[in-house]
This record gives C-alpha cells, sequence and structure tokens, in this order.
C-alpha cells in the first residue's frame, strides 16, 4: 500500500506539471538566459572580449538544450513526449507532399484491408471453436475401411481410393450401442445434416435447414435454451417425435421473438412439429463449416420428414455423425478404443461375409469444430491465401515508407 500511494503521488504530480509545462518551459528558458547572460557578464568584466566571453559563457555553462529537455523529462512523461513529438513530425512531412501522402494511406489502405478480410475469413473457417461448452473435450468420430465398403448405401460424405475409403457416417445401431457401451469413457452424441426442408408456419412457407439429433445432443454440448427447453432423450421416440428446437434466426423472423412461439405449430415437408424451445443465438449447429441450421428434430423423425431416404433403422444404410464429449479421467485412445470395439460388432453382425480387413478402423479427431470435411477441403487456399495477403502487407509497409522518406527529402536547389 505505501509503495502505491508513493506512486500515486508521484503520478499526480507529473500530470500537475504536464498541465503547467508551457509556463515552466517559458520560465526555465529565461533562467538559463539568465545564467549565461551573468556568467557572460561576469567575464567581460574581468576583461576578456565580448565574442569569446560569449564562447566561454556557454563552454563554462554547458549544452543548454541538453539541460532543458532533461529537466523538462522531470515534468511529465519522456515516452509519451516522444511519441508526440514523432507523430508531430510526421504529420509535418506528410503535410509537405499531398500526392505522397495519398500513396502511402493507399497501399496501406490496400494491404490491411486485405490482411483484415483474409485472416477473418480464416478465423471464422479454421480456427473459431464451436459456441459450446468446453469444446475442446469435444472428439469427432469417423472411420476408414479396406477396399470393400462395410455397408450398403451411405448419406453423408465419403472420400477414398483403391486402397480404402473414410467417412463421418455410421448406422443408427452402431451409434446407439456406442451410446451405451461406451459411456463409461466418452458420451456419445448423434446427429445428421437432413439439408433443405419446407418450414411452415400459419400456411407460410419458406425453405430452411434441418438437423436431426439425439435426445443428449443439446445436453452433452452444454447448451442452455434461450427460450421453453431443448430436445431430451424423451423425444427422441418413434412415438413421440414431433418436438422441434428452432433457431434464435427463425424464432425472431418468423416468430417476431415471442414467447408465445412455445408450442405453436411448425411443419417441416408436411409433417406437424411442436416448437418447444429456441437454441442459442450463437449456435449454428455442429455440421460443416459455413453451415448453419435452422430447426433441431429429433432423429426419430427423419424418415417422416424424408419418407424415400431408405429405413434408417437398417444397420446397412449409415447415416448418423457421431461426435462425444469425454468422461472425466478418460482420454481419447480409450474413447476411440470403445468405440471402435463397437462399430466392429455391429458392422459384423450386419454383414458377416465381410473380410476382416474390410472392418471399419474407428478414429479419433478434434471435434472442437464440427465437422471437418468442408474445413480440410478449405485449409491450403486459405493458407496460401493468408501467405499471398502478407507479403500484400509487407510491400505496402515498404512502399508507404519509401514514399513516406522520398516526401521528407527536401527540394533540390534551383
Amino acid at each position: 500500500m505505501g509503495r502505491l500511494w508513493v506512486a500515486g503521488r508521484v503520478f499526480v504530480g507529473r500530470m500537475q506539471l504536464l498541465l503547467r509545462r508551457n509556463r515552466l518551459d517559458d520560465e526555465l528558458r529565461d533562467e538559463v538566459s539568465l545564467h549565461l547572460d551573468l556568467r557572460r557578464q561576469t567575464l567581460i568584466d574581468g576583461g576578456m572580449d565580448p565574442r569569446q566571453a560569449e564562447l566561454e559563457a556557454r563552454r563554462m555553462f554547458g549544452n543548454a538544450m541538453a539541460i532543458r529537455e532533461e529537466t523538462r523529462d522531470m515534468w511529465g512523461f519522456p515516452s509519451l513526449d516522444t511519441l508526440t513529438q514523432d507523430i508531430r513530425y510526421g504529420f509535418r512531412l506528410l503535410r509537405r507532399s499531398p500526392t505522397v501522402t495519398g500513396a502511402s494511406i493507399l497501399s496501406l489502405a490496400i494491404g490491411i484491408g486485405a490482411s483484415v478480410g483474409v485472416f477473418s475469413l480464416t478465423d471464422a473457417m479454421l480456427l473459431r471453436p464451436l459456441a459450446v461448452r468446453s469444446p475442446g473435450e469435444l472428439l469427432l468420430l469417423q472411420w476408414r475401411s479396406g477396399p470393400t465398403s462395410p455397408y450398403a448405401s451411405l448419406s453423408g460424405y465419403s472420400s477414398g481410393d483403391d486402397a480404402g475409403e473414410r467417412s463421418t457416417s455410421f448406422s443408427l445401431e452402431a451409434f446407439r450401442q456406442a451410446r451405451v457401451q461406451a459411456r463409461d469413457a466418452i458420451d456419445v452424441i448423434g446427429f445428421a445434416n437432413l439439408g433443405q426442408v419446407n418450414l411452415s408456419v400459419n400456411g407460410v412457407a419458406a425453405l430452411g435447414e434441418a438437423t436431426a439429433v439425439s435426445g443428449n445432443y443439446f445436453d452433452v454440448l452444454g447448451l442452455a435454451p434461450v427460450q421453453g427447453r431443448l430436445l431430451v432423450d424423451s423425444d427422441d421416440r418413434p412415438e413421440t417425435f414431433s418436438a422441434a428446437v428452432v433457431s434464435d434466426s427463425v424464432w425472431r423472423t418468423r416468430f417476431d421473438g415471442s414467447q408465445e412461439a412455445m408450442g405453436r405449430s411448425l411443419v417441416i415437408n408436411g409433417v406437424p412439429f411442436t416448437i418447444v424451445g429456441v437454441a442459442p443465438p450463437s449456435f449454428k449447429g455442429t455440421g460443416q463449416v459455413g453451415s448453419s441450421t435452422d430447426v433441431y428434430v429429433p432423429l426419430a423423425a427423419n424418415d417422416r420428414v424424408f419418407p424415400d431416404r431408405g429405413n434408417p433403422l437398417d444397420s446397412n444404410y449409415w447415416w448418423v455423425l457421431m461426435m462425444g464429449r469425454l468422461k472425466p479421467g478418460s482420454d481419447p485412445e480409450r474413447a476411440r478404443g470403445r468405440v471402435d470395439l463397437v462399430v466392429k460388432q455391429t458392422v459384423r453382425a450386419a454383414r458377416p461375409a465381410l473380410a476382416d480387413k474390410d472392418l471399419p478402423r474407428v478414429e479419433a479427431v478434434s471435434g472442437a469444430h464440427g465437422q471437418l470435411e468442408e474445413r480440410e477441403r478449405l485449409r491450403d487456399p486459405l493458407k496460401l491465401m493468408s501467405i499471398v495477403v502478407g507479403i500484400v502487407l509487407l510491400v505496402a509497409c515498404a512502399t508507404s515508407q519509401i514514399c513516406f522518406w522520398r516526401g521528407a527529402e527536401p527540394a533540390p536547389a534551383s
């Protein structure tokens, strides 16, 4: 406390001196001149030539300008004073050559604008995590297999070559078994992008993006509703599939942000649902980067909304994406191993003739940013763009500096 009190007094004292600086500077200049005059007069009275007396008085007194600068430093904040002087000097140089100034500002504006745009895009596409609780604890589950596919049909992203295949889609049975059998290591959630659907409110229809989610989806992600409640396990059953959660955007645009929207009917592709809650505005879903979900329905409603997409209960139809949150004390490898065993068991039961080399091998990667396929596709182009705009910014800075110093050069004598 004593040191803080002393520092406070010093700060207040410097501020008081800073406010009186002009008057003090005038007094200091007069005092220095008085000292020089007295020394010079003393030397003249001793018989020295006036011109020699002037030079000798200045030599004896020392560098008057340096003395004044040292004294000024005790009146305020030297770093701030230096910065202020540099800024004033810069503005004086810029005023001398408006054309050079315009070129410098334009160069910097182009470089900074391009850099901010690309770096903002990179942050949104590659770096920004999901708006959920502790996104670093999330794992995204995917699989690789041998040349023969372990499924009959698949909905979602899939890539591969002659050596094998990779995807993030699993069967509904694999998800259900993994949720139960691996629960000591990881809380598994399931979801699927249903794509564009027709959303009708009071007979007024509009297109929107729908996602089917498991009953534990919002709970595991640690989300809280803006209004009402979010989906729970009891909603994700064939006999009770009619609950729906809308995004904050849909709630505000289609229902004017009214609390009376809870319990209202929302018809999705001709199937009636009841709105039970509103998702947080910052949450856009766990799908691909750049995607945004307008309405969330239970997984059990998938075949009602899209009856022509196959039997969701078929273990050879893979359409559910899986993520999970690590349990306390668990680790990614343990969780991966548990889910891997479950997936192999479900595939073996559904396709007993499949060779062991073609059984899927589950991998666990960070789920902090959601699904990864689009992000991986954009990673290299965005890195290249970041490098290019970084170079552009350096060139702009160098160009601006060259223009600045050329503008500072004195004009040649005519």
